[in-house]
């Protein structure tokens, strides 16, 4: 048989239709190849924001029917052509479907040429431009890592087993909810409070996507749980992008105009405070 690839794409913005190469799966008749790029799948997964869960849950199906051919490949079982599971059509659909559009896989291009490991590695860094980027996407994650740490010594570390954090909410708790959905933290003492950290160094389709996926949820959370003219507050948590003039624009109209509380990581203690001094619980059925 003649190898072949297919690239697995992740869409952060579905309206826009641009996508991000983040892995490659690679059949020779010998073996089969799953790789995955983890700098661009960390990125990836923080421009999905709420349906970064999805990512996992792909890679980890992936992993499993990829190491069930690659045994049944060596113990004889199966005929390669004849039967290989991971190029079949209905498969990816499934596997898209299942991702609800968000990641989608290209059509298998044949190599022409022996494979061996290094050859596939070799090829994977090529197409994703790993060693090019490497730098840029470096960057990115050290920011970001920053941006979490802040949050995690201000606000996480200080109301554990206090209040929900990084609760993730599904239609158990939000029938409208189709994905799940990470709060980073959430209590209620006859008002509800809680908070949803969002990284804005990021295209501003997606930002728009995520802060209405914050507000959408919180509409919903109030309608559920909250009581008549409770005072409820939700914050966001979002630091001010340096290098990107539209996130910018968007990030500075938000904490002018927005009913959200707006604080950026290393004043998120703020939050913490006020969960403190209401004396907020957890309320939700984990």
């Amino acid at each position: 048989m003649t190898p072949f690839y297919s690239l697995i794409k992740v869409l952060p913005n579905l309206m826009s239709g641009d996508s991000v190469t983040i892995g490659m799966i690679l059949s020779s008749p010998k073996k089969v190849y799953l790789m995955i790029s983890n700098d661009r799948k960390k990125i990836v997964k923080n421009l999905l924001s709420s349906d970064d869960l999805i990512i996992d849950l792909m890679i980890k199906e992936l992993q499993h029917k990829v190491r069930t051919v690659n045994k049944s490949i060596l113990n004889e079982e199966i005929d390669i052509i004849l039967d290989h599971p991971i190029f079949n059509d209905s498969y990816l659909s499934h596997l898209s479907n299942s991702c609800n559009g968000v990641v989608t896989y290209s059509k298998p291009q044949y190599i022409h040429a022996d494979i061996d490991d290094e050859k596939v590695k070799q090829l994977f860094h090529k197409i994703t431009n790993q060693i090019e980027h490497k730098a840029d996407n470096q960057a990115i994650l050290q920011n970001h890592a920053i941006f979490k740490d802040r949050i995690n010594h201000h606000l996480k570390s200080k109301l554990e087993n206090i209040i929900h954090i990084d609760h993730q909410l599904n239609s158990n708790n939000i029938p409208t909810l189709y994905n799940p959905y990470i709060i980073d933290c959430i209590g209620k003492n006859g008002v509800l409070v809680g908070a949803k950290s969002l990284f804005f160094d990021t295209g501003l389709p997606t930002l728009e996507k995520n802060v209405n996926t914050f507000v959408s949820v919180i509409t919903q959370l109030k309608s559920m749980h909250s009581q008549p003219g409770a005072k409820d507050k939700f914050y966001l948590i979002a630091d001010e992008p340096l290098e990107n003039e539209e996130a910018y624009n968007y990030w500075k109209n938000l904490k002018a105009k927005s009913t959200i509380f707006q604080v950026e990581s290393s004043e998120s203690d703020i939050i913490s405070q006020e969960v403190i001094s209401s004396g907020a619980s957890t309320f939700l059925v984990e």
